[in-house]
């Protein structure tokens, strides 16, 4: 919540700190910590989680949770363009279909930025799912 709530650059990366810095203190909630940070605010620099990681588990496997981390905010990537792609279609043709849905949920993030280009401009929904060549 803390991090959820912090306003500033400054204020999220003091949040973290103090958050890491308890999180160091009960091991078997490290994993749980460290998830819930990049759920919670995707928006913190990854280099700045880098950082107060280190500080605060210095004899962790980061670079796993590194890996995890950059898979988690991949992923997260991923559902935004998903919530924007469904958001466009929604205006600019009224309600998506599940087929369409099940479509852009299972979707790759090129296939998500191919679609998101197409919408933009294209006569009609299906003309967007016109299969993508990879």
């Amino acid at each position: 919540m803390a991090l959820k709530y912090a306003l500033r650059v400054r204020e999220q990366l003091a949040a973290l700190d103090e958050i890491l810095a308890l999180a160091a203190e009960v091991p078997e909630m490290q994993a749980v910590v460290w998830v819930k940070i990049i759920e919670t605010y995707r928006a913190v620099d990854e280099s700045a989680l880098d950082v107060a990681w280190r500080k605060h588990m210095p004899k962790l496997d980061v670079e796993n949770a590194s890996l995890i981390a950059k898979k988690w905010f991949a992923e997260g990537k991923a559902e935004g363009k998903a919530e924007t792609l469904l958001r466009l279609l929604g205006r600019r043709f009224g309600e998506v279909s599940p087929r369409y849905r099940d479509a852009i949920s299972a979707a790759t993030i090129e296939d998500l930025d191919t679609w998101l280009d197409r919408a933009i401009d294209a006569m009609s929904i299906e003309s967007v799912f016109v299969p993508v060549a990879h």
